[in-house]
């Protein structure tokens, strides 16, 4: 335990700049829209309702970064000095990659809640110049007061909430996967992939396979909470078997290797 956070401490100092980078660039990102928003502005209800519509942006925003960010695990890998210092780093391949892991997706999401912060902050202090003086309420006040900025509260069967919430997590393990099996342009290659298979799917829901499915359902007298605890379950497994996979393609990972996935 005493290495493993001695492995976190080492690879936290040397991924500042890579934070900071993160954090900096959302926060710039988000006052450059708003800037372009509340030009002329002098309404505090048009003003309040940007910086609602704002904090929703960044909310989906991070929602997509936790997504994408597992394919980022082995960025540390495309300079042959930062390799060549991470792989002689006296810990096990399974710690190296959880670290990684905590950074890409724990570390580098508390960058960007930070960056989110500080854009919050500023635009508490605009407020007063682009409302006539009167500040309105940070987006985290927002958030906390329960407003229509709130995430949307799970409704249904524990199971359908459940279920979404591993679809979620699946849709993670992928990019986690398509990080250590490609070595170049993991998230875009990974998208892609995605989005191809995604059409195909429509395409089939679009014909007609959504009907025939619910009359299959329907017909065997499937009961809804029952096939969404099948659907966890599969989706469970689905996702500890990418984990494995990410995890055995990163422990084979070649330094010297010019390809374009690592095979």
């Amino acid at each position: 335990m005493k290495r493993f956070f001695h492995l976190l401490r080492w690879t936290l100092a040397r991924s500042k700049k890579s934070m900071w980078v993160i954090g900096a660039s959302f926060t710039g990102f988000l006052l450059f829209l708003m800037g372009m928003v509340v030009i002329g502005i002098k309404d505090v209800a048009e003003y309040q309702h940007v910086v609602r519509q704002m904090t929703n942006l960044a909310i989906a925003i991070f929602i997509l970064f936790l997504l994408i960010s597992p394919s980022f695990l082995m960025a540390n890998y495309r300079k042959r000095q930062g390799a060549l210092a991470f792989l002689a780093l006296p810990a096990s391949s399974a710690e190296k990659y959880v670290v990684r892991f905590l950074l890409v997706t724990v570390f580098w999401g508390i960058a960007l809640c930070a960056g989110f912060l500080c854009f919050d902050l500023i635009q508490y202090l605009i407020a007063h110049l682009s409302v006539g003086g009167q500040a309105q309420m940070g987006t985290f006040a927002y958030l906390l007061s329960g407003s229509d900025t709130t995430p949307i509260q799970a409704q249904g069967p524990f199971a359908a909430t459940l279920a979404a919430w591993l679809l979620f997590f699946w849709f993670q393990s992928l990019y986690a996967l398509g990080g250590t099996f490609f070595r170049r342009f993991q998230w875009i290659v990974v998208s892609v992939i995605l989005v191809t298979v995604f059409i195909f799917v429509f395409s089939w829901l679009s014909g007609g396979g959504v009907r025939s499915f619910m009359q299959w359902i329907l017909g065997n007298n499937i009961h809804p909470e029952g096939f969404f605890t099948v659907v966890s379950m599969v989706l469970a497994l689905l996702i500890m078997l990418n984990y494995w996979l990410s995890y055995r393609l990163f422990r084979r990972t070649q330094l010297i290797q010019n390809r374009w996935v690592n095979w």
